[in-house]
């Protein structure tokens, strides 16, 4: 049997595969690279923002700023200014504001804001007791992953949570809070 194979066309074919994927594939390395270098930020690292975010942003710090002192028992024995674990102190707890406590841990004067939320069956963050979700607040949108270290503080301050069984009211879950908040008012929830 003959071997019918057109080597030109064949050529051509490969010529025409090639310059119709390779935009596809520079847009995949680009992405790749974005998704490189944004995986090596940690929660509290200063970013590059354009103007719109950072107002959005300080509106968020804004928001917190304005809430009132929180059920700090939540916590307990560990107090305002007490170590949690492995150098990050807890450093601020703010009454529910829009559906969420916000909490702020430091070390070394970098500073993480993380948000607790109503668990709802679905935990999002990297800590969480059964009725309560912990959510680092980082700009990340999600894709970023929490520093181990910072994620293990966290996972010890859901442990406090869960032995004291405080709860504040008012909590909604994550979802409840973009839903109800995050179109209206973009940088609500930061």
């Amino acid at each position: 049997m003959k071997d019918n194979v057109d080597h030109d066309r064949r050529k051509v074919l490969a010529a025409s595969a090639a310059v119709l994927t390779a935009p596809m594939l520079g847009m995949g390395a680009a992405r790749a690279g974005e998704a490189e270098s944004s995986s090596r930020r940690t929660a509290g690292e200063i970013t590059q923002k354009s103007p719109e975010r950072v107002a959005e942003v300080e509106a968020g710090i804004a928001l917190g700023a304005e809430a009132e002192a929180g059920p700090a028992e939540i916590f307990s024995p560990v107090g305002i200014g007490d170590e949690v674990r492995d150098g990050w102190r807890l450093t601020e707890v703010r009454a529910p504001e829009k559906g969420a406590m916000l909490v702020v841990l430091s070390r070394d004067g970098v500073m993480a804001r993380v948000h607790v939320c109503a668990n709802g069956g679905c935990a999002v963050g990297p800590a969480s007791t059964d009725e309560l979700d912990f959510l680092v607040m980082n700009d990340g949108q999600g894709s970023l992953a929490t520093a181990e270290d910072l994620g293990l503080a966290l996972r010890a301050l859901a442990e406090l949570a869960g032995a004291t069984g405080v709860v504040p009211s008012d909590l909604l879950t994550h979802e409840q809070r973009i839903e109800k908040y995050l179109s209206a008012e973009p940088g609500a929830l930061l």
